[in-house]
């Protein structure tokens, strides 16, 4: 009976196509590209990065990390994954100012969110990670700061940064909020025809002007696809079928 269940779920599961625009970065021997000291970023399997993105080792761990302005690395999913209307994708990045004290007045200090295309650029929608000498400043791209945290860029602690982006069934209209160390900062809408008519979106890590002041280090970077709740309702519908066909038909 088991047997049989699990070759109706495996039919029926080949069938079924949800996006799956996941993957986790450590940037050390735990990932598929098994990172050592000193690699370029971009000799990862599924990244295009500049030169200037490396891995790096501080205190004994491994870390991609860029000491140049405006550096880009990309990142590419499979040929078979999409962003469909309903689905929301959500990035989230452990990441720190190398060295604080380099920080002498408001800047933005880095980028991550998403881009149409894959080649190296920065990202058109996503969030922008904003500094002063006394606090660190989120934002998302083309809105207004919003202030989360008096002092952070002086703590030496990497801290958590989490955008969601959910492509919404208005034309052209996505959905967005960011997060500080798990905790919402601000959620607004972003209209985007170019991004809306894609059918995939590329990940991007941008240095912006932090990479010329002491430079970024990055911990970890992952994405993260919620389909559509109807996509979920049809799945487990799938699975319920296959249950009763597996109970019902006779063992050959």
């Amino acid at each position: 009976m088991i047997k049989k269940f699990i070759t109706i779920f495996a039919t029926c599961a080949a069938t079924i196509t949800l996006s799956a625009q996941n993957f986790n970065y450590n940037f050390d021997a735990t990932d598929t590209d098994a990172w050592q000291n000193g690699n370029l970023l971009n000799s990862g399997a599924a990244i295009l990065a500049q030169n200037p993105w490396v891995i790096t080792t501080v205190d004994s761990n491994l870390y991609a990390s860029n000491a140049a302005g405006f550096s880009r690395a990309v990142f590419f999913t499979s040929n078979d994954d999409t962003f469909d209307v309903g689905e929301t994708i959500t990035l989230e990045l452990s990441y720190k100012f190398a060295d604080a004290s380099l920080i002498n007045t408001g800047t933005t200090m880095f980028r991550f969110g998403f881009k149409d295309t894959y080649t190296n650029g920065t990202a058109a929608i996503g969030m922008d990670i904003n500094a002063t000498p006394a606090d660190i400043r989120i934002k998302g791209i083309g809105e207004s700061n919003v202030t989360v945290g008096a002092n952070a860029t002086q703590d030496g602690l990497f801290h958590t940064y989490t955008t969601a982006i959910t492509k919404t069934a208005v034309a052209n209209t996505f959905n967005l909020s960011i997060s500080f160390d798990n905790v919402e900062a601000a959620s607004y809408t972003v209209v985007n025809s170019t991004l809306y008519g894609a059918t995939r979106l590329f990940p991007v890590l941008d240095t912006q002007s932090g990479g010329s002041k002491g430079g970024a280090l990055v911990d970890s970077f992952s994405s993260t696809v919620v389909p559509e709740s109807s996509a979920f309702a049809a799945t487990f519908g799938i699975l319920a079928l296959a249950c009763v066909v597996a109970r019902r038909k006779p063992l050959a």
